[in-house]
């Protein structure tokens, strides 16, 4: 089992860098150059910060990273603003591309607006501007895998579910598609949820321990974690791995309200350890101590396994 690491830092001085659209419309009223070394200067950062998290992971034996969304801030409003020419898009690319991964597995995860399933077509639009923003950084990078949660229900889950199933077969280029894949979430969609939309798109779905725990709060579940595993394992078939999110709740586990907020670090009576029987799943950590509680959890682990091995 590879542990996941989410985006950014918590100690570690490997930052990536943002700027609001507002701010780089100001600048370009004074300026369009100024605004242009602006955004160059973020997005130089950030291409050199992605590698020096990587360089981080492959010394700390972390196995997997989740890219972030913002390497490119606003990279649409950028193009309309001319700030970005295509020819300069074509550059950040090839930097992109220049990327030493070192192996380590990628991931992108875009934002609850994302929202396929909408009614609103100006969400709809939005979602797939977004979407193209991260197959734009996803693609040099060689990553396939970009995580998505299925929505709101608006009243009417069947309805939604619906939506989102024509406007991901209509709308999401063929080649593209099965580079996403899907999540149970704490308040609407269940991992069985998510395994019939999946397994209907031909995609995969990610399983988030902690949010099917925060569901069943709700809707008692009728199977097992590790089933739960077992059924998403089959939509990764063929691909060498299975994604997997964990996280601990902040304020424990009295109330669905308590649950949903992730805690600094993993609580080991929080870790499946039956996961441990399975080499080729990637756990993403979603704690908010980040690069801390990989490493915190690895002594758990540790531990964990020592102990058992001293049982046999």
């Amino acid at each position: 089992m590879e542990l996941g690491l989410c985006c950014k830092f918590y100690r570690e001085p490997i930052k990536f860098r943002i700027y609001t659209l507002s701010n780089i419309q100001k600048i370009r009223e004074d300026s369009a150059d100024a605004a242009r070394e602006k955004v160059f200067g973020v997005v130089h950062q950030n291409i050199r910060s992605l590698q020096d998290a990587l360089d981080y992971c492959r010394d700390h034996s972390i196995g997997s990273f989740r890219v972030i969304s913002d390497m490119i801030p606003h990279l649409t409003s950028m193009r309309k603003l001319n700030l970005l020419t295509e020819h300069d898009l074509e550059q950040i690319q090839m930097q992109l591309s220049e990327i030493r991964t070192h192996n380590i597995f990628l991931s992108m995860h875009p934002g609850q607006h994302v929202n396929m399933g909408s009614p609103h077509p100006d969400v709809v639009e939005n979602s797939l501007s977004d979407l193209n923003e991260h197959f734009f950084v996803a693609e040099p990078l060689g990553c396939t895998e970009i995580n998505i949660h299925v929505g709101g229900m608006y009243g009417n889950k069947p309805l939604a579910v619906k939506r989102f199933m024509e406007n991901m077969h209509t709308r999401i280029p063929e080649d593209k598609l099965p580079h996403l894949t899907i999540e149970n979430d704490e308040l609407n969609y269940s991992v069985e949820d998510v395994i019939e939309i999946a397994s209907e798109l031909g995609i995969r779905a990610t399983y988030d321990i902690h949010h099917q725990r925060c569901y069943e709060m709700r809707h008692p579940g009728t199977k097992s974690e590790r089933e739960y595993l077992e059924l998403c394992r089959a939509t990764w078939d063929g691909f060498g791995y299975q994604r997997v999110h964990l996280s601990s709740p902040k304020f424990g586990s009295t109330s669905l309200a308590k649950s949903r907020p992730h805690h600094d670090f993993i609580k080991i009576d929080d870790f499946p350890q039956w996961l441990l029987d399975y080499p080729d799943v990637h756990l993403d950590i979603e704690a908010k101590a980040k690069e801390l509680a990989i490493a915190d959890l690895q002594q758990k682990l540790k531990r964990v396994i020592n102990e058992k091995e001293l049982c046999v």
